[in-house]
């Protein structure tokens, strides 16, 4: 972040006001879902994984709750793979990158202890995921453990 020194020009108080500008934090995406009856809105940053089990998906959120709702998979996951944040794993699971801790023996550790398998298949598409998504600024507090994605890449 810069700061004005005199004598200052109306460019310095106008690229000042951009830097300042471009640090307000935009607000979220959310998905409306159906959970026992009633509708919920979920914000993207909230959801650290996504799994379709049985006909419901399990959603489960950065609160370490879970929420249950019916819907196919294919409709609930739509908008969540416009942003560049979630990541499907497998047929039938997506990923929240901001709640990735470290990637190890193919799968994700989330940020709440939790594992996520990722189908062999994806695994260096996963690793790099990860990777652009860290290094273009998107995880704020994600530790890197360069060794176990190495392997992969």
């Amino acid at each position: 972040m810069h700061y004005l020194v005199k004598p200052y020009t109306e460019d310095d108080i106008r690229q000042l006001m951009d830097e300042i500008i471009s640090r307000i934090p935009k607000p979220d995406n959310y998905i409306q879902v159906k959970v026992s009856g009633s509708e919920v809105r979920l914000h993207f940053q909230d959801i650290v994984y996504a799994e379709h089990l049985s006909h419901m998906i399990h959603i489960h959120t950065a609160t370490q709750k879970k929420l249950i709702t019916r819907q196919t998979f294919g409709e609930f996951a739509a908008p969540l793979r416009k942003d560049r944040r979630f990541f499907l794993c497998s047929r039938g699971v997506i990923v929240n990158m901001e709640h990735a801790a470290d990637f190890d023996d193919a799968a994700f550790v989330m940020d709440e202890g939790s594992r996520v398998l990722v189908n062999y298949g994806l695994l260096k598409t996963a690793v790099r995921h990860l990777w652009i998504f860290c290094f273009k600024g998107g995880i704020y507090k994600w530790r890197i453990y360069c060794g176990p994605c190495l392997k992969f890449l």
